[in-house]
């Protein structure tokens, strides 16, 4: 069974986190767990009884968040499945919860909300993003506020072609294959350099790399200045539901002259993003009509991200 976790932060977009969670949890056949991370003061005595509070506190936000998911599920759920949900109140910092529990494949998905729309809480949102990205060992979708994922019928795959992206773009097309998504594959290519092929070669090697069992994906080029505004122009173009990136974990040096794409648009694109590490290995996902597919990708040289 797989298993969806939630970071929950006591907003008015937690419940919206929430619904997203649920609707995703039906059709890939997941539970789900509400999970709120608290770094606490425990410096002392005279904290205890406010960290005290503060737990209970945020124990009743979480309980009355799963109350209500359990409500709706229930009023909507599939005959054949339900998913089961729980609260994990985490005693540590984000990044150490995510750490700790996507690392071992314990965790499939995990769902964290976008920032808010004040420039210091959008910066502080970044710097958590950036910590969250080199930690988190399984898929990351960031949600806008007050965005409720239901139906996925088109989505983007941004793709480097100077590497390495077809487990990547695999394990992708079989987790939109749930949603019945149309996914089309884009390749940013830089203005200035030249174009080395077709678009139709480009689409029949990209497809020629997936199961023959998945629905074939498009394929399109853009030309652009730089990577970030290509990908912001072909989103809006299109009617796009969903974006995917490839985050790939550099070593601090590299990582003084690389520029993140999937850092930049976290905490700005108006539509869900899902954010991939770079070795993810991919566990078995169910497709429509109970067709099980079974991959083990590693995805060790993907690097738009």
């Amino acid at each position: 069974m797989k298993n969806i976790l939630v970071l929950i932060d006591n907003s008015v977009n937690s419940e919206h986190l929430a619904l997203s969670a649920m609707n995703i949890a039906l059709t890939i056949r997941a539970n789900i767990t509400l999970a709120h991370a608290s770094k606490k003061d425990n410096s002392g005595n005279n904290h205890d009884l406010e960290n005290y509070e503060s737990n209970l506190h945020e124990e009743q936000i979480l309980s009355g968040i799963a109350d209500y998911l359990r409500t709706v599920v229930q009023a909507a759920r599939k005959a054949d499945f339900m998913p089961a949900v729980k609260c994990l109140l985490y005693p540590g910092t984000v990044v150490d919860l995510l750490a700790e529990t996507t690392n071992d494949h314990a965790i499939d998905l995990v769902l964290i909300g976008s920032h808010q729309p004040r420039s210091w809480e959008k910066v502080m949102f970044r710097t958590r993003m950036n910590d969250i990205l080199d930690h988190i060992g399984c898929p990351l979708m960031v949600i806008p506020r007050k965005f409720i994922i239901d139906q996925i019928a088109h989505a983007i795959f941004a793709v480097d072609l100077s590497i390495d992206y077809h487990k990547a773009l695999h394990y992708f097309v079989i987790f939109s294959a749930c949603f019945e998504t149309k996914v089309a594959v884009i390749n940013i290519s830089r203005l200035g350099f030249p174009e080395k092929h077709s678009e139709l070669d480009l689409c029949e090697l990209v497809n020629s790399c997936l199961d023959k069992n998945l629905p074939p994906v498009t394929y399109h080029t853009v030309r652009s200045a730089q990577v970030r505004s290509g990908l912001l122009a072909a989103l809006e173009s299109k009617k796009v539901d969903l974006l995917c990136l490839v985050h790939k974990n550099y070593g601090f040096l590299r990582r003084m002259f690389h520029v993140s794409i999937s850092k930049q648009l976290a905490d700005n694109v108006l539509i869900p993003i899902m954010i991939l590490p770079d070795d993810y290995s991919v566990a078995p996902v169910f497709l429509p009509g109970d067709q099980n597919v079974m991959t083990s990708a590693t995805n060790d040289n993907f690097s738009l991200g």
